[in-house]
């Protein structure tokens, strides 16, 4: 179990056709309570790598609850390796069109879904570290490839370290977060930080083969980034050593049950070239 203390961690076919605008980022400038960096002469060694399984569904996707299913089979092979982010984007809405009282859909998950991901020819889909893996087409892949493809990322080590520390205030809403990243090789692209809340234990209806089941309860849900859907650049080209220091006040709204609530944190590349994550963490605010 990941704590928030802890700091050392076929297929329904829809097509898609409406062209997405460029995303344009309307939200403030984040305020960091901590920023620092430097270049350390001295590397620690290599942490392993942990596998980002973005998980593309919709409560109107009747296949979309056993790709969840292949998911959190993975997480549960591999304990605090994994990080799950369920995207229920506003696109395919068809199958993404709420049921319930509640909507799952945000234009964060819209945004990681087109301009990361590349979108899908439909729902459940998904990618593994973001990665476009050899012989495929795009980085979107089916659910019956995720564990293959992130037991060979689970193999690496990873090319930044990462360590998180969080210290939450329920009364206040409020997290302190911080993110510290050490490089341990020389990258010639840029690397951005995302930050994301998810929420579990979400009891909304679903979808399924055997028609709606109103009491599913749906996991690892995005609710927001905190960071915008590219994230926050760390390094245009870092080198060996470069050791960042990063605070966050991030604020949880009243709308999510604090103790289901997670932070995710994760590093990747993101340029013409590649969105692939290089590693990611993950804290419970329980």
């Amino acid at each position: 179990m990941k704590k928030l203390f802890s700091a050392l961690f076929v297929f329904a076919i829809f097509w898609s056709c409406s062209e997405v605008p460029p995303f344009i980022n309307y939200a403030e400038d984040i305020k960091l309570s901590v920023d620092t960096c430097f270049v350390s002469g001295t590397l620690p060694d290599k942490q392993d790598k942990n596998v980002l399984v973005e998980d593309i569904s919709g409560v109107r996707c009747v296949n979309c609850p056993e790709a969840a299913a292949s998911a959190h089979e993975i997480d549960l092979l591999h304990p605090n390796r994994i990080v799950i982010a369920t995207l229920h984007p506003t696109s395919n809405v068809n199958l993404t069109t709420p049921i319930g009282n509640d909507t799952f859909n945000t234009q964060e998950a819209e945004n990681i879904y087109q301009n990361i991901i590349g979108g899908s020819q439909g729902l459940p889909a998904g990618a593994v570290d973001r990665k476009k893996f050899d012989g495929e087409a795009r980085i979107s892949v089916a659910p019956s490839k995720w564990k293959a493809y992130a037991e060979q990322q689970l193999q690496l080590k990873s090319d930044v370290n990462l360590d998180l520390q969080a210290i939450g205030n329920k009364a206040e809403r409020n997290v302190e977060l911080t993110v510290n990243t050490i490089f341990t090789e020389d990258l010639n692209y840029p690397v951005h930080m995302t930050i994301m809340v998810l929420e579990s234990k979400l009891v909304q209806p679903q979808a399924t083969r055997s028609g709606i089941e109103e009491d599913y309860e749906h996991e690892d849900v995005l609710r927001f980034t905190y960071t915008n859907y590219s994230g926050l650049k760390l390094s245009d080209a870092p080198q060996s050593g470069l050791n960042c220091t990063k605070g966050f006040n991030v604020k949880i709204p009243e709308k999510l049950v604090w103790e289901n609530v997670s932070i995710a944190v994760i590093i990747h590349r993101f340029d013409s070239e590649g969105k692939d994550v290089l590693h990611c963490k993950e804290v419970h605010l329980d």
